[in-house]
């Protein structure tokens, strides 16, 4: 096995709910079990994830350099997060103050399949099975992020990864 860092987004569906009242997008999906990036999530790894993700700031769009994420990039954190059999679900808790959240929640409200979550996450992969790379833990989560094109989801439930110039072994060597 190898440890790797793994990137993935999935999509929301039917079971997101805007509760303004309450300041909570309920029912979000953070990670799904199958991945658009050729990847398969373990039960060990989503039971892992499913207590990393609890209490985790969401943040608008991916970071594009190795820095701390700042507190005002941050809109919102997960609560009530559950393992589910197709994946991982939880409660988006907003800010209401928050510069981007009129956006988010008509954006939630009107095309919940437009966008969706994604983990940047480190964990341990296996080998392939059925043409899929095995994710068998997840080890740490760096940031959940917002963004347009998640990768384990069909909307404010996952993202497809973005094209990177490297080849499976320097991955593996990193």
């Amino acid at each position: 096995m190898t440890t790797t860092r793994i990137s993935e987004s999935v999509y929301s569906d039917a079971t997101l709910r805007v509760d303004r009242d309450a300041k909570v997008i309920r029912g979000v999906k953070i990670i799904g079990r199958e991945s658009l990036n050729g990847r398969e999530y373990s039960d060990k790894a989503l039971d892992q994830a499913a207590k990393l993700y609890e209490g985790a700031d969401v943040f608008i769009d991916h970071d594009r350099g190795d820095r701390e994420r700042s507190i005002t990039e941050s809109p919102a954190v997960l609560r009530g997060v559950k393992r589910e059999k197709d994946g991982v679900r939880g409660d988006l808790h907003y800010l209401e103050s928050h510069p981007y959240t009129p956006q988010l929640l008509e954006r939630a409200e009107r095309f919940p399949e437009t966008f969706g979550l994604s983990h940047d996450a480190s964990g341990t992969v296996g080998n392939a099975k059925n043409g899929r790379v095995v994710v068998e833990s997840i080890e740490s989560v760096n940031s959940v992020d917002i963004v347009k094109k998640p990768a384990t989801n069909k909307g404010l439930v996952e993202s497809k990864e973005r094209t990177v110039k490297k080849t499976v072994k320097q991955i593996a060597e990193q």
